[in-house]
């Protein structure tokens, strides 16, 4: 006759075989996202930037208001109170982020800095406030083109 932990094994081993189990995969998205209310629409990718005490896609180059990246499906989310037009935004973490080539082709480890256009990023050419470090590369002869890289973001003045 089996013991009680062989019987305990045996049954936990039958239940794990019977019962239906899903996975859960997700894509990049690690670190903690606060939600932000933005002034427009957003999508996951975007650079975030406060100017005016108001959160919007960021519109300048080197834009010292960037605050982060918002990010669709985050490790962990802080949400405090519902606020209407939110999204989740990464300030510190990996994430994939919206780049150009407007400054030239992007190298791993490059650092990043937001551009001219909304809510985009692109390599940094100068000093001035960064995003974070590209982790892959992206070059197109096209410098308008829009592609998703992942990143490692941290926010710093790049010199």
């Amino acid at each position: 006759m089996p013991t009680l932990p062989k019987l305990l094994i045996i049954l936990s081993a039958a239940i794990l075989l019977i019962l239906p189990s899903t996975v859960f995969a997700q894509e990049l998205g690690i670190g903690v996202a606060t939600y932000l209310p933005l002034s427009e629409s957003a999508e996951d990718g975007d650079i975030v930037s406060i100017n005016d005490n108001v959160f919007a896609k960021s519109k300048l180059q080197y834009d010292p208001g960037v605050v982060g990246v918002v990010v669709e499906n985050p490790a962990v989310e802080i949400d405090t109170q519902p606020i209407e037009n939110s999204y989740p935004v990464i300030s510190s973490g990996d994430v994939y982020v919206k780049v150009i080539t407007l400054n030239g082709d992007i190298k791993k480890g490059d650092i990043l800095t937001t551009s001219g256009e909304p809510g985009i990023a692109m390599k940094s050419s100068r000093p001035g406030f960064a995003l974070g470090i590209a982790g892959e590369d992206f070059s197109s002869k096209n410098k308008t083109e829009v592609r998703k890289i992942k990143v490692a973001v941290h926010l710093h003045y790049s010199y």
